[in-house]
């Protein structure tokens, strides 16, 4: 009623309180349920009948076992064959199932970003592997191809090589038979020059015009 003592209440609520309809008749919210939750009681009791509107709102009470349960109150005032507020109508809904779901769905939710934080952490590491056996790889094909170039300048060096060594060879060849001519021209002139001279020697002043002269055409 207006002044806070209860009227009655519902089997539900005796079962969940542990108490009963005649036993909380005509008594105050102080009286029955421990002072920390019951100043919170009158004081959202006050506040619906200072300002009569529903009043929806969450707290928690404690059961017949001492156990405290959260629920959501929701509460409006009742009048008189006046019209004028008479006192209070309210019900509770218990959401401690609720609740403990959404504390664990709250651990779940935590460990799931955790998990995903070590997950993020492990990929991000691997990354870095990755993209460091990407810059050595790069540095290898780097290192091979200036070495694929020194061994292309190198085959072209060998090559050149043996391209000299074959022209070479190939002037050597006539200029070993050359030289070897004039070395037997040299001991065929060596050997037939002085019989030559002491012939030339005796002839006489025309007949050895006529023998330059006739040397002269045949050396043409």
């Amino acid at each position: 009623d207006r002044e806070g003592r209860y009227l009655g209440c519902n089997k539900v609520f005796t079962e969940i309180m542990g108490v009963t309809a005649e036993g909380i008749r005509g008594r105050t919210v102080q009286e029955l349920w421990p002072s920390e939750l019951a100043e919170t009681y009158h004081r959202k009791d006050l506040e619906l009948l200072g300002s009569p509107r529903r009043q929806l709102y969450e707290y928690r009470i404690k059961d017949r076992e001492g156990v405290e349960r959260p629920v959501i109150y929701s509460k409006d005032v009742f009048r008189d064959e006046r019209g004028e507020v008479a006192g209070i109508v309210g019900a509770f809904l218990d959401i401690t199932d609720r609740r403990r779901a959404e504390e664990e769905l709250k651990a779940l939710n935590a460990t799931l970003e955790r998990r995903i934080g070590e997950r993020t952490r492990e990929l991000d590491e691997r990354n870095a592997d990755l993209v460091r056996a990407n810059e050595e790889l790069r540095a290898a094909l780097d290192s091979l191809h200036e070495a694929q170039d020194s061994l292309v300048r190198s085959e072209k060096l060998a090559a050149l090589g043996q391209l000299i060594a074959g022209i070479a060879h190939e002037l050597n060849t006539p200029l070993g038979a050359i030289v070897s001519s004039n070395h037997s021209l040299v001991r065929l002139i060596s050997t037939r020059l002085e019989p030559v001279s002491r012939v030339l020697s005796a002839l006489s002043p025309e007949l050895r015009e006529w023998f330059d002269r006739a040397l002269g055409r045949v050396l043409v």
